[in-house]
This record gives structure tokens, C-alpha cells and sequence, in this order.
């Protein structure tokens, strides 16, 4: 997992791999090696001079919370809704087990 930054050193989001890009001949960008950029593509669009930093894949809750602008309360309420998906999952995955009527 890496941090991208733009060339000012504000952070961007977070990329499984960096695409890194450079400008070619015909004036369109292309993925190319990291010493070859001139910036990042992210989230379509273009970063000049950005970068990236590899961190740990445990992404603090405060950083997520920061890339989709969630408060704390609607952070816990998400929460609240993802554990609620998976006991019904697990619910539905046991009555298919069982052969039970769905």
C-alpha cells in the first residue's frame, strides 16, 4: 500500500501500487517505471511531480476516515452497517449449508 502526495507534499490517498506516467511523444501519458515519471495518474487524473510512499497495509482509522470525508459518527454508523451485512452473510451462508429455504 503507498501514500500518494502531490509535488507540494499533500496527501492524496491511498494506491496499492503507484501509476507512475510521463508524457509521450504524441502528447498522451503512459504508465512507465518510477524514474522515468513526471508525476502520477490517480484516480484519473494527473499529478505533476507527485509520489509515493510505501506503508503498512493496517491503515490507521483516522486516514480513512480522511479519504471519504466520513465524520466519527457516521464512521461508527458505516461500522455499524458493515457488521450488520456480515452476520446476515453469515446467516444466509449457514442456512445454505443446512439446506434450509433461503
Amino acid at each position: 500500500m503507498f501514500k500518494v502526495f502531490d509535488a507540494k507534499g499533500i496527501f492524496i490517498g491511498f494506491v496499492k501500487t503507484p501509476r507512475y506516467v510521463k508524457r509521450t511523444k504524441s502528447g498522451s501519458f503512459a504508465e512507465c517505471p518510477k524514474k522515468d515519471a513526471m508525476g502520477i495518474a490517480f484516480k484519473g487524473d494527473y499529478y505533476d511531480g507527485a509520489g509515493a510512499v510505501e506503508v503498512e497495509d493496517d491503515i490507521p482509522v483516522e486516514d480513512l476516515r480522511a479519504i471519504v470525508g466520513l465524520d466519527e459518527d457516521a464512521t461508527a454508523d458505516l461500522a455499524d452497517m458493515v457488521a450488520s451485512h456480515e452476520d446476515a452473510i453469515a446467516e444466509l451462508a449457514e442456512m445454505i449449508v443446512n439446506n434450509k429455504e433461503v
